[in-house]
């Protein structure tokens, strides 16, 4: 927290006004408020064409724009789970060793700004407005030449992003996929690296029904002759990844097989662990971010810069990457809130996810009472993520995401999906996700445990317990966080 800074009289609302103007504009976009398309079942090939519309749909747009993204050089993050924390965790890597940084992460969980930051900072609110004044300008002259051609919501923002990093002159972007990666948005690009995390059912009326399916929307990153670092180990999907490389003629690095993580354990608020690279080995790196599946997106995240840096031609010391490592802070990944009780959030959205989260509970908060809070959009397997955290909590209160465009899983249904898993297990249901923290509370004493998860979106509502939004974008603007 940096200095108090002294605001005049009224300047705070005259940007704060603005700013849900040029937001309120971008949220216009959103071509299906309710989250209809979500419930209209759809054939494989009408999901195919609808990604590829999407996909030059921004191919378009973004060469109206000059082709922003090709301006600096890209670290281009795919994969089932871990593509946020290893986004970030490169961006604080490559700003250790100098470089300016753009980063882009996809979805938020409190406030927009966080899919546009320079340097580690989050755009200002003002700063935000005029940006989407500038670009906004260059949207409806656009849609004026080419109205059936007209971006959406997610393509926009996409193109947004990629404008504001040219903009602001970075040298590097660390860019996350929003979903899949070969028809994605954000794979308009000529990414100098792509990392593939790993690989799990998610999406899967999207990108397929099998683990090669969605390896090969994922490996869709990949660009001719350039490297692709993957932390999946599963021969069917690490097949299809290798296959793409092949043909690609791009080399590969594969965890287990060209860097490793070891001797992972908790330490304090994050972790420690031993790394090894093709570029030399660390021991007791502190990774300042809980859960054990973080020293994988760490020592792939690692590999990756390091890469970058010997083939571009810029150093990453030992003492610059303990040091971006210890400093590491995100929003809603194993983030504690608050210590009596213990409250803490993730955005464990898909079974995968889930997995590691219960097994970080096992591990690391073994003899606490857990009360559970969760929600759930209905793009998501929220039977077979229940099924993977409920045996390990206690109590469990259901509630309900409020986003655009995107329906949740009401109370009644996901009460039906705890009960058919523990039917001895207290079930309650709140559909106001702060209510429900409150009771929470409440109910639990100050040795105990609230774990909030699901939804990363139902994330804001949370975080919003603690510091409302307007009070965020507040710090935000005078840089006090």
């Amino acid at each position: 927290m940096k200095g108090t800074v002294e605001i005049p009289e009224g300047r705070w609302e005259s940007i704060y006004s603005r700013y849900k103007v040029s937001l309120n504009w971008l949220e216009s976009l959103i071509n299906d408020p309710q989250g209809e398309r979500y419930l209209v079942p759809k054939s494989s090939k009408e999901m195919r064409e609808g990604q590829i519309a999407s996909f030059e749909r921004t191919h378009r747009f973004l060469a109206f724009l000059d082709n922003p993204q090709n301006n600096y050089h890209i670290i281009h993050v795919a994969g089932t789970g871990g593509k946020g924390s290893t986004t970030t965790m490169i961006d604080a890597l490559l700003r250790a060793a100098g470089q300016k940084t753009g980063s882009h992460t996809s979805p938020y969980v409190q406030v927009p700004n966080e899919k546009l930051v320079i340097n580690g900072q989050i755009i200002s609110p003002s700063n935000f407005s005029e940006l989407v004044d500038n670009f906004r300008q260059r949207y409806e002259y656009y849609i004026q030449q080419d109205p059936k051609g007209r971006p959406l919501y997610g393509e926009t923002w996409t193109a947004l992003a990629y404008f504001y990093f040219s903009r602001q002159g970075v040298s590097w972007a660390a860019i996350e996929t929003g979903m899949g990666g070969r028809f994605d948005p954000t794979n308009v690009n000529t990414s100098d690296i792509a990392v593939i995390t790993n690989i799990d059912f998610d999406h899967v009326p999207q990108l397929g029904t099998t683990l090669g399916d969605i390896a090969w929307h994922k490996a869709g990153i990949i660009k001719p002759g350039r490297p692709v670092i993957t932390g999946e180990t599963k021969p069917e999907p690490l097949s299809v990844i290798k296959l793409e490389a092949i043909e690609k003629n791009s080399p590969i690095l594969i965890l287990g097989q060209d860097y490793s993580a070891k001797n992972i354990r908790k330490s304090d608020d994050g972790i420690i662990l031993d790394v090894h690279t093709p570029f030399g080995d660390m021991h007791n790196l502190y990774v300042s971010l809980e859960g054990s599946f973080q020293g994988l997106n760490a020592v792939t995240a690692l590999t990756a810069t390091l890469y970058a840096a010997d083939r571009h031609g810029f150093s990453l010391t030992e003492e610059q990457i303990r040091n971006a490592m210890a400093t590491l802070s995100m929003k809603g990944r194993m983030e504690r809130m608050q210590a009596e009780p213990l409250i803490i959030i993730d955005g464990a959205h898909n079974p995968q996810k889930m997995r590691a989260a219960a097994a970080t509970l096992k591990q690391d908060y073994t003899g606490l009472k857990k009360t559970l809070i969760i929600g759930m959009l209905q793009t998501k397997d929220a039977a077979d993520s229940l099924k993977q955290i409920v045996p390990f909590v206690d109590a469990v209160i259901v509630t309900e995401p409020n986003v655009v465009g995107k329906p949740s899983f009401t109370v009644e249904q996901m009460q039906e999906f705890v009960t058919s898993i523990r039917p001895d297990i207290r079930v309650e249901g709140e559909k106001d996700v702060q209510k429900a923290i409150a009771d929470a509370m409440n109910n639990a004493r100050k040795d105990e445990m609230i774990f909030i998860t699901g939804s990363i979106y139902m994330l804001g509502h949370a975080r919003s317990f603690w510091e409302k939004k307007e009070d965020l974008l507040n710090k935000i603007e005078y840089q006090q966080v």
